[in-house]
């Protein structure tokens, strides 16, 4: 069984059929499509070249992406072309692997997103209720956490409903993708500059409030108690 594209999309692109000369219109085309393949690592990179709000800042940061893949994508490319016999086989088999492996990491990053993670299903007695972290400073409570290349240190904090939030942030890595931070549940987004960054935000209510980097790869939580310091009991 051979896979194919779809007829109508086929005509489109001008493959098959009789047509057999190189066509600007068709790469364009098919160029400008691949801006909406489901990669985690081109989205990332998409996200940091608009938050630039520059033309030509964001052009160099995809330009230098692109170069930067350059070497995979040729080392792929002159491997498919020499393998042969059992050889290319087995290799077909390990990359139809390592793409389903891949697959399952973006599902994973991508419910991150959503605010969902496996990681961070806390019970009562999992919560710390005397986080280190978070102070109580003038009737506001300041959390205070660094942002690496690596991800988020610490990325996990107890805080208490209805008392407001001062996160601060001390960016060393601005250009990783752990800089470009996201918390769905309080619509906040926020691309880190170097240095101390400030978002503020309170609690409405008890459980978790989770946060990721824009492909979801690097994660973090906030565990929201009462007042009175006692924190919601997850379902078995």
């Amino acid at each position: 069984m051979k896979l194919t594209l779809p007829k109508g999309l086929s005509r489109i692109l001008g493959i098959g059929g009789q047509q057999k000369e190189y066509s600007h219109k068709n790469s364009l085309i098919l160029g400008a499509s691949t801006f909406f393949l489901p990669c985690g690592f081109t989205q990332a990179m998409q996200v940091i070249a608009i938050s630039t709000g520059s033309f030509l800042y964001g052009g160099l940061v995809m330009g230098l992406f692109a170069l930067g893949t350059v070497p995979g994508l040729l080392g792929v490319g002159g491997l498919t072309s020499v393998a042969k016999g059992a050889l290319a086989r087995k290799f077909f088999k390990f990359a139809g692997l390592v793409v389903l492996l891949f697959a399952i990491f973006n599902l994973s990053n991508g419910l991150n997103l959503t605010g969902f993670n496996f990681a961070y299903g806390q019970t009562e007695n999992a919560v710390n209720l005397n986080d280190p972290n978070v102070t109580l400073e003038n009737g506001v409570q300041v959390v205070r956490m660094t942002e690496t290349g690596s991800g988020y240190s610490p990325n996990s904090f107890t805080i208490r409903q209805g008392i407001p939030v001062r996160w601060i942030i001390d960016a060393q890595a601005p250009y990783s993708c752990a800089a470009s931070l996201s918390m769905p549940k309080y619509n906040i987004r926020k691309y880190l500059k170097q240095g101390e960054n400030i978002i503020e935000f309170t609690p409405k209510e008890t459980g978790r409030i989770p946060f990721s980097c824009s492909m979801g790869m690097y994660t973090g939580v906030f565990n929201v108690v009462d007042k009175n310091g006692k924190a919601p009991v997850s379902p078995p």
